[in-house]
């Protein structure tokens, strides 16, 4: 009895543990994502995004590291040294043969005072190249909100596939039904019964395409988002997936040219770019010009060697000569001070040592091995090439209004035949189904017609989303937010 009842508890805890897991596993995995959703986890755990956001950052540094050129700049040195045997002291120049110690300490600080406008131009073009990087973020963060929302229109396209297919398999599987009732009362052959069977097992294996279709545009979404796929992974539906046909009724090349050349960032940061390259002729030319520059330094030392001479009171007698060589007979002198020597402090002999210098350091280029002129010449042509990129980004955009537009105009045009053809195919299967149950026409051409229906509104909801892709294209290069 105690064995049967350590079993029941030993169950429910483990269930209970499960439970507990799949509850809190539940909570943390989201299962319905929004696009506004998608795009902010894209934004966020996108790799090159966040490495575009370190060049930015780094090209702020640069900006404030040019813009304190401007300021004086000031070193401080310091040196130790010891010396063994005969030697000079550096501070007294005098020959002295014993282990000395010095030390030598140096403020030097300099300020360019002109150098052809090089700093100036140098900090406006750290500027401007900031500025084009953040717009070279800013293109980035478009394109992955471009990408997102196209996956993400792809998964819904994909839901509507599938509920397609299983809409039919399930048409099918009835007709199968009424096929079958009317050939056990003898109305038909056999061979209709299979017919409607083989269609109904294509009907199937269509649904197993679509479902696919779906998983698979639902793991390409889950990889431009960096996030890992989950087999419940799902959309938020938009209540109706449709754009009126008139939407953009007044919309020509022209004007889509020109509303996205206010948005799109490319423009702008090729426009920056042939700004960069004018500066840099400007920096290459002042290497034509005399620079000036303002100096000063404080220097002062120490040395064991150096001792405080000072003169002492004392009575003393000191030989100043001999009478006639003869050096039994001296001749003194009477002193009353002597010269004696001490320490001479650390403190002391800093003080002492200090000294000040100001100068004035001007250089006139004259001759330089054409390093000027060949600078000079090689900004000009990066001046060239910058415009010829602008171009080139001019030539790019509007190509790719003018194919927007194009295909626009296309699947607006192709929209409205699709559903004029799936309301007549409509027609047709309806007309063809009533005959057929009425025994005026075969499973031939039931199933001709139905397979004509289903390409149709297959086709129909291929061209509704394709046209509200190029619609919410428009949309991105006039600069309005994209909504669902």
């Amino acid at each position: 009895m105690m064995t049967e009842v350590k079993i029941i508890l030993v169950i429910c805890l483990t269930s209970f543990t499960l439970l507990s897991s799949m509850v809190a596993f539940a909570q943390e995995v989201k299962e319905t994502w929004s696009l506004d959703e998608c795009v902010a986890v894209a934004l966020q755990n996108n790799i090159e995004l966040e490495q575009s956001k370190l060049s930015s950052e780094t090209l702020l540094i640069n900006v404030k590291e040019q813009q304190a050129q401007r300021l004086p700049s000031l070193n401080g040195g310091a040196s130790l040294g010891s010396s063994w045997g005969r030697s000079i002291d550096p501070y007294s120049n005098e020959y002295v043969n014993q282990n000395i110690q010095t030390s030598n300490f140096s403020l030097n600080a300099g300020v360019t005072l002109f150098n052809g406008l090089r700093i100036s131009n140098t900090i406006e073009q750290s500027k401007l190249q900031y500025k084009a990087g953040k717009l070279d973020l800013e293109s980035l963060q478009q394109n992955i909100t471009l990408n997102t929302v196209t996956a993400y229109m792809q998964v819904l396209l994909a839901y509507e596939q599938e509920a397609l297919a299983r809409f039919n398999r399930i048409a099918t599987e009835e007709q199968l039904q009424k096929t079958r009732r009317r050939f056990e009362a003898g109305a038909i052959a056999k061979t209709d019964v299979y017919q409607l069977e083989a269609q109904l097992a294509d009907d199937a294996a269509a649904v197993v395409v679509a479902e696919n279709a779906l998983r698979m545009a639902k793991i390409n979404l889950a990889q431009i988002m960096n996030i890992g796929f989950e087999r419940y992974m799902e959309v938020e539906k938009p209540a109706v997936v449709d754009v009126p046909l008139n939407t953009y009724s007044d919309l020509s090349p022209a004007t889509l040219y020109e509303a996205a050349s206010k948005t799109q960032v490319q423009l702008q940061s090729a426009k920056i770019g042939k700004e960069v390259a004018e500066l840099e002729t400007q920096i290459a030319s002042s290497k034509y010009y005399p620079s000036l520059s303002l100096n000063g330094n404080l220097l002062s030392g120490y040395s064991s060697a150096r001792k405080l001479s000072y003169l002492q009171l004392a009575d003393q007698t000191t030989v100043i000569g001999y009478v006639q060589g003869n050096i039994n007979q001296a001749v003194v002198a009477a002193s009353n001070y002597r010269t004696v020597y001490g320490d001479y402090a650390f403190r002391d002999q800093l003080q002492d040592n200090l000294s000040q210098a100001v100068s004035l350091s001007l250089s006139v280029p004259i001759y330089n091995n054409r390093k000027a002129k060949s600078s000079v010449q090689r900004a000009s042509i990066g001046v060239r090439s910058a415009e010829l990129n602008e171009a080139k980004a001019k030539n790019e955009l509007r190509q790719k209004v003018e194919q927007l537009y194009a295909d626009w105009s296309a699947a607006a045009t192709n929209l409205q035949a699709r559903k004029d053809q799936l309301y007549y195919r409509q027609e047709a299967f309806s007309n063809i189904e009533k005959q057929y149950n009425l025994g005026l026409a075969n499973s031939l051409d039931l199933l001709t017609a139905k397979t004509s229906l289903q390409q149709a509104q297959a086709a129909l909801l291929q061209a509704r989303y394709q046209y509200l892709f190029n619609t919410k294209l428009i949309d991105f290069y006039t600069g309005r937010a994209i909504q669902l």
